[in-house]
């Protein structure tokens, strides 16, 4: 256990021996809670059992039940981050987002002071329920359709004086890609009531400290180009406005990082200076966002972590068999179980974790919607411990292993079946308690380590392992 957990204040410490464990719905938590408060921005970190952070929103009114921010607050997640929805059916309905945000906040705070929450803004899209829309709705590019009938996720549109109204839009529910105004980055004004808002949020407090630890920027990492891609009804832009949009967006990141010592960039290496915001994969080994494939997530996850960023892998949809006694369903083709996602997941994390890499298992951000989107997994009791050294990668005709072993004995091996799928492959995570997760029944440590070490030359056990400092 990492000593800087135990220098908390007393009094904090002493809040921490009224607040019982709260087990929640999925797996116990059986460890010893730690102080997760930040220290200079970064999250608090331990190889002891896998790192893990959360991700989520409630629309209902009032946001998160109190039964989920008990169980936040009492598990050790590094860090949460606070969705943009959260209590977005609550009066005023559909608008007042940021206050909203700091009210859950404040409530996760009063039971647990150290537990960072993150406040989500988006570098993009102009969130018609955020108080920052009623003044930056001057300054956006439209899209599809116009300000009087603009929806939030098809409900509750924002009519072009800012009010709400509980009425469906005459155009009925609108896509995702175009329900919201997109930024003029490449207007001056645009860019400085954006950073009003990162000191709006900035000035959020809880007693005498900042209430959000830091920011998610979403959308981190499009661009004009790529946007307009994405979104056909994009308007028509001369590339010199276009140029000058991308270094608008380039300056919201830097003005981010500027903000906070946190930042967390969606989906984007994003260089503010010296790898100052950590990165997250908003779909890690599956259909990432990006495109890339499973083999390509490990490797940008390996060559990033030994950057030294602080990394934030994200498997969505992901989860154990049920939730709150509902199935979950995993739309990646085939037959594809909730076992089989876990582990190919965290084996993939694991081969390419460093210090400061976070995994999150989640069905979802909206709880409302899918129970909770982030259990307390059995897997994150299980001893882990530092790796012993970087991944050892074997590439056989078209597939590809990743085996990895850490302190306490635990090891993980992943198979990825070509350098291009985004979701066939198999693994499996050995626990050094005796447990194991494998992605399919048919397959067990000892039978992928057998085919790993028939392949591996030179005889595995006789190769060293390489610290590359990455622990």
């Amino acid at each position: 256990m990492l000593a800087r957990i135990y220098t908390a204040a007393a009094a904090a410490a002493a809040a921490w021996a009224l607040v019982p464990v709260y087990n929640g719905v999925c797996a116990t938590y059986t460890g010893t809670r730690p102080n997760v408060s930040m220290i200079k921005g970064v999250p608090y970190f331990s190889w002891d059992t896998l790192p893990v952070y959360a991700h989520m929103a409630a629309r209902t009114a009032g946001g998160l039940s109190n039964d989920i921010v008990q169980f936040v607050a009492t598990h050790p997640f590094s860090l949460l981050v606070l969705d943009k929805s959260e209590d977005l059916d609550g009066v005023p309905v559909g608008a007042g987002g940021e206050n909203k945000l700091a009210a859950t906040a404040r409530r996760i705070k009063a039971v647990n002071p150290d537990m960072p929450v993150i406040f989500y803004q988006n570098t993009v899209k102009d969130v018609p329920y955020y108080d920052l829309f009623c003044r930056t709705r001057h300054f956006t590019l439209k899209n599809k359709h116009t300000l009087v009938n603009l929806a939030a996720h098809g409900e509750y549109p924002r009519r072009s004086d800012c009010t709400t109204t509980n009425t469906t839009t005459v155009s009925g529910k609108l896509t995702q890609s175009d329900e919201m105004p997109v930024y003029d980055l490449a207007n001056p004004a645009m860019i400085a009531a954006y950073e009003d808002q990162l000191a709006r949020i900035a000035s959020y407090s809880f007693g005498s400290a900042s209430l959000f630890s830091g920011i998610f920027l979403d959308l981190a990492e499009k661009s004009a180009a790529t946007y307009s891609k994405e979104t056909p009804t994009w308007i028509g832009l001369p590339a010199s406005v276009v140029a000058n949009w991308d270094d608008g967006h380039a300056n919201v990141m830097r003005a981010s990082a500027d903000a906070f010592a946190f930042a967390l960039a969606n989906n984007k290496n994003f260089n503010a200076g010296a790898n100052r915001l950590a990165r997250s994969y908003e779909k890690f080994m599956f259909f990432d966002v990006t495109g890339m494939s499973m083999y390509d997530s490990v490797l940008d996850l390996i060559q990033q972590a030994a950057k030294g960023r602080t990394l934030f892998a994200n498997t969505n949809p992901c989860g154990p068999s049920t939730i709150n006694g509902k199935a979950l369903t995993f739309n990646l083709g085939g037959t594809k179980t909730a076992t089989y996602v876990r582990a190919i997941s965290m084996a993939g994390f694991l081969a390419g974790a460093c210090r400061n890499s976070y995994y999150a298992c989640a069905h979802g951000y909206m709880v409302d919607a899918n129970g909770y989107p982030t259990c307390w997994l059995d897997e994150y009791n299980y001893p882990l411990g530092a790796p012993l050294g970087a991944a050892k990668h074997l590439s056989v005709d078209t597939a590809d292993y990743f085996y990895r072993k850490f302190a306490s004995g635990t090891y993980s091996i992943l198979k990825t079946n070509s350098r291009s799928t985004e979701t066939e492959g198999e693994a499996c995570v050995c626990w050094s308690n005796g447990v194991s997760l494998c992605s399919d029944s048919s397959i067990t440590c000892a039978s992928m380590l057998g085919i790993y070490t028939s392949k591996y030359t030179p005889a595995l056990e006789l190769d060293t392992w390489f610290d590359d400092g990455c622990a």
